[in-house]
């Protein structure tokens, strides 16, 4: 199905874009191949915050992105998340598309929209995400509790959270005005 071929190149454009600049130049593996494992945990001293996703010798760009978010930013960021990947989990293609930054909707809409035409808004981004998820049930959210830390430069963030199954993700996130957005269309896993 060519829609689902896109899903992994819109991916991937998202976080790269997001990644941009944001190096932290100590070399190792790329940030989907770090770890977020217990023994990574363990070296932190157990402390919260991004400190609990540091790999040790790893890439930990996105670990050490911009500043760490205050609690309240913390918190806002997490509702946002977590309505986002239960409404993906539950195929709620709106509830989706209200918690989507405009940069991650703007490929979706011109996904959905016919040749020649610019299909725009809520209706043009439910429909791409429709086509995209086709007849499968809905992904499993992968959130077990609030995000564990967020990461932020600017308009731009990475939300960390321990999910389930011991497994740790990243999901680049957006600031509209006061609000924070998901910026891709599902979490990257750090390990």
């Amino acid at each position: 199905m060519a829609g689902t071929r896109l899903l992994g190149p819109l991916l991937l454009a998202a976080l790269l874009a997001l990644l941009g600049g944001c190096g932290s130049g100590n070399g190792g593996t790329t940030a989907a191949g770090a770890s977020g494992h217990p023994q990574a945990r363990a070296a932190s001293g157990g402390k919260g915050g991004s400190a609990s996703f540091i790999v040790p010798g790893g890439d930990n760009s996105v670990q050490e992105f911009g500043r760490e978010a205050s609690p309240g930013e913390r918190e806002a960021a997490s509702r946002i998340l977590q309505g986002y990947l239960r409404a993906r989990a539950a195929r709620d293609f709106g509830a989706q598309c209200a918690a989507l930054a405009q940069s991650a909707v703007e490929p979706l809409e011109e996904l959905s929209a016919p040749r020649g035409s610019s299909g725009r808004g809520k209706a043009a981004c439910e429909a791409a995400l429709q086509r995209l998820a086709g007849s499968r049930p809905g992904p499993a959210d992968t959130m077990t509790g609030p995000i564990g830390a967020l990461r932020v430069r600017g308009a731009r963030g990475f939300a960390l959270y321990h999910g389930a199954g011991g497994i740790d993700y990243v999901v680049p996130m957006r600031r509209e005005g006061v609000l924070w957005k998901v910026a891709t269309l599902e979490p990257v896993e750090l390990g």
